[in-house]
């Protein structure tokens, strides 16, 4: 199905308390087994380590259009959740919401990145194949509604990444 959604344009800026209901509103239309605000709030307690990000239309403040987290670990970025609002999908709100994240992990001091996607999400694993993870290992049973295996995919990043005028 070829989409022919206009591209839409969005501002990447830190989640803020004031994000979570929409956060949550999304997270719920997007996975079987959603976070909680609980969930979302533990993040917010480990500054340098948690990086939580929303997708801002242009000219729209305060309008989450996607969001996506990631862990720190010494130098390598976990991403542990990442959706986008139905509405807003396959408008390129996902790679620049994943583009900016991965920017932001190289200026921490990642090397790599990795996560876990549903060996049926084709389309989330079609974008992280478009910035260069490839899959790794498989997760067997990992998700625990319907027992449904991940996919384990790795993006390493070159010393060019980290030294280019684009990673940050």
């Amino acid at each position: 199905m070829s989409s022919t959604k206009p591209k839409m344009s969005v501002r990447i800026r830190e989640m803020r308390e004031a994000d979570l209901g929409a956060v949550l509103a999304i997270e719920v239309e997007a996975f079987p087994v959603p976070w909680s605000a609980a969930n979302f709030r533990s993040e917010f307690g480990f500054p340098g380590i948690s990086h939580l990000l929303v997708a801002e239309p242009e000219g729209k403040p305060g309008t989450v259009a996607g969001y996506a987290c990631f862990s720190l670990v010494v130098d390598e970025a976990h991403i542990t959740n990442f959706a986008i609002r139905n509405a807003h999908r396959r408008r390129g709100v996902g790679e620049q919401l994943l583009q900016s994240l991965l920017k932001r992990a190289r200026s921490q001091g990642a090397c790599s990145a990795t996560l876990e996607v549903r060996v049926s999400n084709e389309a989330a694993t079609r974008l992280y194949s478009k910035f260069g993870f490839a899959p790794a290992a498989t997760r067997k049973a990992y998700y625990p509604d319907n027992k449904e295996d991940a996919l384990v995919m790795w993006v390493l990043f070159g010393s060019e990444d980290r030294d280019s005028p684009e990673s940050g």
